[in-house]
C-alpha cells in the first residue's frame, strides 16, 4: 500500500485554491515532507516520486529548448521587445546554441538512467527457462509482474520513447544551425531545393517530437500522482 501521509499531502495540494501564496506554502510543505520522510517510504513510493521529479526536470529542460528553437518566432509574433523589454534579458540568457546542449544532455542522461534502472531490475523477470529473452513473450510476462515491476517497465519504455524524440530534435536543430552558420544553401545552389525541403520537414519533426515528449512527461507525472493518491 502507498504511504497514507503521502495521500493526505497530495489531496491537500490538489484541493488548494490556485493563488500564488497558498500554492507556494503547500509546495514547500510537500517538499519538506518528502525530504524528511523519503528514507522511510515504501519502495514503490520512492520510485514514483523519483520518476515524477525526473519528468519535471525533463519538462523544464524542454521548455528552455523550445525557447531557444522558437526565440525569433516568439519575439516577432508577440512583439516581446516592446511589450516585455525585461523579458529579453531572460530569453537571451537562456538562448545559446552551446548552452542548450547541456539541456539535451540532461534529458539524455535522465532517460538513460531510467532505462538502465529498468533493465537491471526487469531483465531477470523476462528471461525464459533457457536464459533467453523472447520478445513475443514480453506481453505475457508483463501481466504476471508485480506493481513495482510494472511501474519500472512503463517508465523505462516511455524513457526510451523520450530518448528517441530528443535525438530527432537535436539532429534537426543542430542540422539547421550548421546550414545557417555555414550558409550551405548559398555555397551549394544545386542542393538549395533539397535543403529548403529539409528545413520544412525538420520544423515538423521538431514540433511533433516536442509535443510527444510533453505528453509522455505529463502522463508519467499523472500516473505517479494517481498511484500515490490511491
Amino acid at each position: 500500500m502507498i504511504d497514507f501521509k503521502i495521500k493526505e499531502y497530495i489531496i491537500l495540494f490538489k484541493n488548494t485554491e490556485l493563488d500564488i501564496d497558498s500554492l507556494i506554502v503547500n509546495k514547500n510543505m510537500l517538499l519538506g515532507f518528502l525530504f524528511e520522510n523519503f528514507e522511510s517510504m515504501e519502495k514503490l513510493s520512492k520510485l514514483l516520486i523519483i520518476y515524477c521529479i525526473f519528468s519535471f526536470i525533463i519538462l523544464n529542460c524542454l521548455f528552455i529548448i523550445v525557447i531557444n528553437i522558437y526565440k525569433d518566432f516568439f519575439l516577432i509574433k508577440f512583439n516581446i521587445k516592446e511589450k516585455f523589454p525585461k523579458l529579453i534579458k531572460f530569453i537571451n540568457k537562456k538562448t545559446n546554441n552551446y548552452y542548450i546542449l547541456v539541456y539535451f544532455l540532461i534529458i539524455i542522461f535522465i532517460c538513460l538512467g531510467q532505462i538502465i534502472l529498468g533493465i537491471i531490475n526487469l531483465y531477470p523477470e523476462f528471461l525464459t527457462e533457457n536464459n533467453s529473452l523472447i520478445l513475443s513473450e514480453i506481453y505475457l510476462k508483463y501481466e504476471n509482474l508485480n506493481i513495482i515491476s510494472k511501474v519500472l517497465f512503463l517508465y523505462s519504455f516511455s524513457a526510451g520513447l523520450v530518448l528517441n524524440c530528443v535525438w530527432v530534435i537535436a539532429l534537426n536543430f543542430y542540422g539547421e544551425y550548421l546550414i545557417t552558420k555555414y550558409k550551405l544553401d548559398d555555397k551549394y545552389p544545386k542542393l538549395a531545393r533539397f535543403i529548403n525541403m529539409r528545413k520544412k520537414i525538420g520544423k515538423f519533426y521538431i514540433l511533433s517530437n516536442i509535443t510527444f515528449i510533453t505528453l509522455i512527461s505529463l502522463s508519467q507525472i499523472l500516473l505517479g500522482v494517481s498511484i500515490l493518491s490511491i
